[in-house]
């Protein structure tokens, strides 16, 4: 699908298009049953809803279909207003939503022709005007259209049902009188009920055939790149191998291109959680909690408890607020000490639960990442075996500030770990947006956090390095090297965990039909660019590990190199596996659905491109305000250095330079060589930037709410 023209039907996870559903037919043939589902009315007899959507951009018809889908509510689509006049030829509507800006006839004109070909408004059909701001200008030229109905794109569900129900047909003079053959005669009645009674019995017979809701084990570490993971064959593998999430990819499948929307670790919770942006779940920083069962946000663990799933969580929560959708938690608040750390589970009701009680509450001798692992395997062995389980186990591991296990402090100790070659990066090929941010292994950006200050602080957990007498670049080896030690020493527990779980599936029997993902919430940098930590659009924190077994449904030891996934799409592919597919929350999901990838079922048509932003600007470690798109081939970034309405906690956050920075990845992988002022792909460009506006007007995230933005936009957007 290139340049975001994809049509309805070509989008995978189009209510149109899912469960075996037909493609959406043209206007003429699609009859009414097709269109309009029993509107919400109690009112008898019953009230249909049919409805026109006219509207000419491919993301609004996308946003507004799955929308009218998810309250029950099917419509057929005009793409301009002589679309409109055509199709009322055919047919009545009781409601037209009509976007006033269309090519050939708009909506305005379109209004007054509608109310031209019916002169008495009881047979017209209410026209609700969708507006690009439905202020009073715009409401005093609908009016002045015919217009009956009016409110601001982009379409919010309330907003739309509120405006559904202003507007529904009366059934004295509405719908029910202009095609008065919709009423039920009791023959009607009669044969509605056989094809109901038969419809019930096929689906009563589907099923008892279709096979039981597997288990879901979803494992998340925090932080782990794929560099560190042997089965991605980095630079780490021979020296750092991790054996049993290997496993997991010889026993099932790797995906090879999976990215992170925003490469922080609270943000990306809630990103996997509800399958929306962080501008839409509002979890944009480390500042911002999860919103609450009553706020509307999707919660995969909610839908799936719903649905008749035995729900638990263990670990790392880290999203601030208290856990919800879970029938059993135990998490460690906060960031939580790698040993003895404090846990609160969903038995301690006295408790008010809050992200800083890890300095009040009572210490649990061990270490994090076997702790988790113990509760979780002593729930399996207690758990209701009537139903089937979605497990959450969350490691804090291996996110800073890195602690070993006491049996792997020596872990590699006689090992030199093989460096990045962009440790020593030349920056002046970056734009001055970047050449001087973010936090370095080196003392290149000192004056502020580095690893070469960090591992000489006496206080460093894992004990510090003395430096006296070393040159500047051996203190950059030297931080780099204790770095990765603490850091593969952390991993290593995960690894043996992982191990630990598999096989008491392995024995329970439970393996055979259980889905287990393996994950992080990011990548990280582990010295490319001379960097740590992650928040950068770069490839080694952009980059996600997942792996993914599932016996006799995903194919052991397959590789999915192709096909560009997300964070975004975790938590339909689970409510997929799940044969979950009736809950209205999904309509306000995203993302696309995993499942035909894993399985090999590949789609014919997927996503050309991913969408990530950064908001957290300055904040910790010192990295600006960015949003960009990668590609299969290429990575354009905008860096605006822009703190905006963001979370971001105390102190200052000033402006900084704005940029452009353009990666060829296909012949420049490891992003050493900005080419965004290479005349080589001045042709590029143009198409990467509106590529990149069309997929912010898909998942509306809209720069025009942020003045001072469009002001850097208006200086910068065509350097």
């Amino acid at each position: 699908m290139a340049g975001g023209q994809e049509s309805l039907n070509e989008l995978p996870n189009h209510p149109c298009n899912e469960r075996g559903a037909a493609q959406q037919p043209p206007v003429d043939s699609c009859p009414l049953e097709r269109r309009s589902l029993w509107s919400k009315s109690n009112e008898t007899p019953p009230i249909f809803l049919s409805i026109l959507l006219a509207e000419d951009n491919v993301v609004n018809q996308k946003v507004a279909m799955h929308l009218l889908n998810s309250i029950g509510y099917r419509a057929d689509l005009a793409a301009n207003g002589l679309e409109v006049l055509d199709a009322l030829k055919r047919q009545t509507y009781d409601i037209i939503l009509m976007d006033m800006q269309m090519p050939e006839l708009d909506g305005l004109e379109a209004s007054r022709q509608v109310v031209a070909l019916y002169p008495s408004p009881q047979d017209r059909p209410k026209i609700i005007a969708l507006t690009a701001n439905a202020m009073q200008g715009d409401r005093e030229l609908c009016i002045e259209a015919g217009m009956d109905d009016y409110f601001s794109k982009p379409i919010r569900k309330d907003e739309l049902l509120e405006a559904l129900e202003r507007n529904k047909p009366s059934p004295k003079i509405g719908y029910l009188k202009k095609t008065p053959s919709i009423a039920l005669t009791p023959m009607l009645r009669s044969l509605s009920l056989v094809l109901f009674a038969t419809f019930a019995l096929t689906t009563s017979l589907a099923a008892k055939s279709m096979p039981a809701p597997p288990n879901i084990l979803f494992i998340m570490s925090d932080d782990h790149a794929v560099n560190a993971i042997s089965a991605y064959g980095g630079r780490l593998a021979e020296v750092a191998p991790t054996p049993n999430i290997d496993r997991l990819g010889r026993e099932g499948t790797r995906l090879d291109k999976t990215f992170v929307t925003n490469s922080i670790c609270t943000p990306s919770r809630a990103v996997i959680l509800s399958g929306q942006h962080s501008h839409l779940n509002t979890v944009r920083t480390l500042g911002d909690a999860f919103p609450g069962p009553d706020a509307g946000v999707p919660n995969v663990a909610e839908i799936l408890r719903r649905s008749g799933y035995h729900t638990a969580l263990f670990g790392k929560w880290h999203l601030r607020s208290k856990p919800w959708g879970f029938d059993t938690w135990k998490v460690g608040p906060g960031q939580g000490f790698y040993h003895d750390p404090v846990f609160i589970d969903s038995t301690q009701t006295d408790i008010d639960y809050n992200p800083n009680l890890g300095n009040k509450l009572e210490r649990t001798p061990g270490y994090y990442t076997d702790l988790v692992t113990d509760y979780a395997l002593d729930w399996l062995d207690n758990r209701p075996d009537k139903k089937p389980f979605f497990m959450m186990l969350h490691h804090k591991a291996p996110h800073g500030k890195w602690e070993p296990a006491d049996r792997h402090k020596d872990y590699l100790a006689d090992v030199e770990i093989p460096e990045p070659a962009s440790l020593w990066e030349d920056f002046s090929h970056r734009s001055e947006a970047t050449r001087r941010m973010g936090t370095s292994i080196t003392g290149r950006l000192a004056g502020r956090r580095t690893m070469v200050g960090d591992v000489q602080k006496p206080d460093w957990p894992a004990g510090t390095v003395d430096m006296t007498g070393m040159t500047e670049k051996e203190k950059g080896q030297a931080a780099y090297q204790k770095y990765l030690h603490d850091y593969l020493a952390c991993v290593k527990a995960v690894d043996e965990n992982v191990g630990r779980v598999l096989d008491y599936l392995d024995e329970s029997g439970l393996a055979e039909n259980t889905l287990v993902i393996y994950t992080s919430d990011q990548g990280m940098l582990l010295g490319e660019h001379d960097y740590f930590d992650k928040r950068w659009i770069y490839e080694e924190c952009l980059q996600m590990p997942f792996f993914a077994r599932f016996p006799g449904r995903i194919k052991a030891g397959s590789v999915n190199d192709t096909h560009l996934t997300s964070n975004l799409d975790f938590a339909q592919t689970l409510l997929d596996f799940a044969h979950v597919d009736d809950a209205p929350e999904i309509a306000e999901m995203q993302g696309y659905s995993l499942r035909g990838i894993l399985t090999g079922n590949n789609p014919s048509e997927w996503r050309d491109a991913v969408y990530y932003r950064y908001w957290m600007h300055l904040s910790h470690h010192h990295i600006p305000g960015h949003y960009g798109v990668r590609t299969d081939r290429y990575k354009l970034a905008f860096v605006y250095g822009l703190g905006l309405d963001a979370s971001l906690g105390n102190g200052d956050y000033p402006a900084t330079t704005a940029g452009w920075e353009l990666y060829d990845l296909q012949n420049d992988p490891n992003e050493m060589n900005n080419v965004y002022n290479d005349p080589t792909y001045a042709a590029v460009i143009p198409l990467l930037k509106a590529r990149l506006s069309d997929l912010k007007q898909e998942y509306r995230d809209n720069d025009s709410r942020y003045p001072e933005l469009m002001k850097v936009r208006e200086v910068h957007w065509n350097d």
